[in-house]
């Protein structure tokens, strides 16, 4: 039996911590087992204590107890912390220490010492994030300072404040608070970043902390926090580097393999977010590199590869290349890979000229048995753009724009740029094309053929002639497709992602790798990935986003059930938040724990419910 069975007994330490019988001390720290309190005399000036000197956590548990009945609550403090320390996995001590700075900051608040009230009742909500009691009066002692406890804006500043210098224990409880009044996904990582602070010197932290940044990337993030969310992937990816090289060092490689991938892939994402993260390049570089050296396979030299041009690197981005082309030269992602090489080289600044020469070479060579490749025709333009030929980039877009105007999110803008006004000049004819006869200003075909750079007749160089039909996308899902529909997901999951990676903006890519995702069963992966997808408005995306979070929230409602039937109200909440987290816009999620909040006596918190139900209801965020 532990002190907090019942929210409301919180307001009295002597209903709740309960002192162990002596004769339960053998092997007790094991059972947990407590019994009632012993009475026992004081005599003389002094104060007598009868629980015997601690010499195990049990002891110091019963000792803490014994202190906090006589209002000794430093003496009881240090008790509970002893207890907790040597048994830091016993629930019952942990909820008997978070009693304790409760009383603590309550007697306190009775002396109107509002701000060393507010840091007892801090650390109680730190030691237990469940105690609400101990919420309730730190926002009483907050209002004594003379600040607004119900101000998210108040709560985020002591938030803040407390993390910049360094008391962590403090701006966690903080946090934890913000998150409750503004469910975002940039308060989640606020809160995942001071944990994972904290788990530098408080292990467990750092699990809390990765675990409120995986919240934070499932939430919604406002247009103007993507380099936040960016820093919270980077993050995600630091925390799965440490652990991939700790199970490295101790030799358990096939982990260590798995945490370097899902590091990779998260710094990927902050890299997608915001190709200046520095951090997370680096980051991803030094996870392919430990890939590489545990196992050279074609995929670690490809994630290897792939991270030196983003540095960008490009003379160890292509010899990784070339040992991919010795493993594996007809691997599908390889090619894919290459022409995210060329266009990154020919598109660089920092790209040497015989560098940006050899890529255009490659480029050619290819367009000579593919005149009518959109993608191959931008590459190529981007790079007579970067080499000064403005009107070989200009007929190279064109002829890119017929076949397909999306096949780039920058052709339209830098086409248009070319000819509203760019340093083409007026008359100026298209440069040859490689595979074109002398003086023909077009690959060998008919004008007017897919892939032509001919211009239009009548139309001048450098004009653009309006296409007769809508372009049409010509991205290939279907092979992709096809393995998911066999049931090779993770095949799969490689084909859409490595779509993804040349257009991270490819809402039908995303949702297809959320499906593969959730057929694999990785169903976080797969919300994160169908969410990506509503950022494009792909169809579908949001309904499918939807129905996998009512799966996903199945576990966590049938343990509210369980609780409720139990009377277990603070597991019932605990397993209502968790389903929230998975269906943040769920307004009957909300209203229940209002309910709850309620019938626990937790007035503002069941407001707060109410009112995010209401606003759901009404189509608000």
């Amino acid at each position: 039996m532990t002190f907090y069975h019942n929210a409301k007994l919180a307001v009295a330490l002597t209903l709740g911590l309960l002192i162990a019988s002596q004769a339960d001390v053998s092997g007790a720290t094991r059972r947990r087992a407590v019994g009632r309190p012993s009475t026992g005399g004081g005599g003389g000036g002094g104060v007598s204590l009868t629980t015997p000197n601690p010499t195990n956590p049990l002891e110091w548990n019963n000792r803490g107890v014994e202190l906090g009945l006589k209002g000794m609550w430093d003496g009881a403090v240090h008790a509970h912390e002893e207890a907790l320390r040597n048994d830091p996995f016993n629930m019952t001590f942990r909820q008997n220490l978070s009693a304790a700075y409760l009383r603590y900051g309550q007697s306190l608040l009775q002396k109107h010492s509002y701000a060393e009230a507010a840091q007892k009742l801090r650390t109680s909500i730190y030691v237990d994030p469940e105690n609400r009691q101990a919420d309730e009066f730190l926002s009483s002692a907050i209002k004594g300072t003379g600040k607004n406890p119900d101000d998210a804006n108040v709560r985020q500043h002591l938030a803040d404040d407390f993390d910049i210098n360094g008391d962590y224990v403090s701006a966690i409880s903080e946090y934890r608070h913000y998150v409750r009044m503004k469910d975002s996904g940039a308060a989640w990582y606020a809160l995942g970043r001071v944990l994972v602070k904290q788990g530098s010197s408080v292990p467990a932290k750092l699990v809390e902390g990765y675990t409120a940044m995986r919240t934070a990337v499932t939430k919604a993030w406002e247009p103007g926090e993507k380099n936040e969310l960016s820093k919270c992937h980077a993050a995600l990816g630091d925390i799965l580097k440490e652990l991939a090289f700790t199970a490295r060092d101790s030799g358990r490689t096939q982990p260590a393999l798995k945490r370097m991938l899902n590091a990779g892939i998260e710094y990927r994402r902050a890299v997608t977010l915001n190709p200046l993260n520095s951090d997370a390049i680096r980051g991803l570089i030094e996870v392919s590199r430990e890939a590489v050296q545990v196992n050279p396979s074609f995929d670690n030299r490809l994630m290897l590869g792939g991270a030196y041009q983003l540095v960008p690197d490009f003379e160890h981005a292509k010899r990784e290349y070339i040992e991919c082309f010795k493993i594996g030269k007809g691997n599908p992602a390889l090619a894919q890979a290459r022409r995210s090489f060329h266009l990154a080289v020919v598109s660089s600044s920092q790209a040497s000229p015989p560098m940006v020469a050899e890529s255009m070479q490659k480029i050619e060579d290819q367009l000579r048995t593919s005149p009518g490749d959109a993608e191959l025709l931008y590459i190529y333009g981007r790079g007579k753009e970067t080499l000064g030929d403005f009107p070989g980039a200009i007929a190279a877009y064109q002829a890119a724009a017929k076949i397909n105007a999306n096949v780039h999110p920058q052709l339209q803008v830098r086409l248009s740029t070319l000819l509203g006004g760019g340093p083409v000049k007026s008359g100026s004819q298209p440069s040859k094309i490689a595979g074109t006869p002398d003086g023909a200003p077009a690959v060998a075909q008919k004008a007017g053929a897919p892939g032509s750079l001919a211009t239009a007749a009548g139309q001048p160089a450098g004009a653009a002639a309006p296409p007769k039909e809508p372009p049409k996308p010509t991205v290939n899902y279907a092979d992709g497709e096809a393995k998911l529909a066999s049931g090779d997901a993770v095949g799969s999951i490689k084909f859409f992602e490595a779509i993804i990676d040349k257009s991270p903006t490819d809402g039908h890519a995303w949702f297809m790798l959320g499906r593969s995702q959730e057929k694999k069963g990785d169903l976080e992966e797969a919300s994160v990935s169908y969410r990506q997808a509503t950022y494009s408005k792909e169809a579908g995306a949001q309904a499918a986003l939807d129905q996998l979070n009512a799966t996903r929230m199945q576990p966590a409602m049938k343990e509210y059930d369980k609780n409720m039937a139990d009377k277990n109200y603070v597991g019932a909440a605990s397993s209502l938040k968790e389903a929230i987290d998975l269906a943040p816009k769920n307004a009957d999620l909300h209203r229940k724990l209002a309910a709850l909040m309620k019938q626990t006596g937790d007035a503002k918190e069941a407001d707060r419910e109410t009112h995010k139900a209401e606003e759901i209801e009404k189509g608000g965020k």
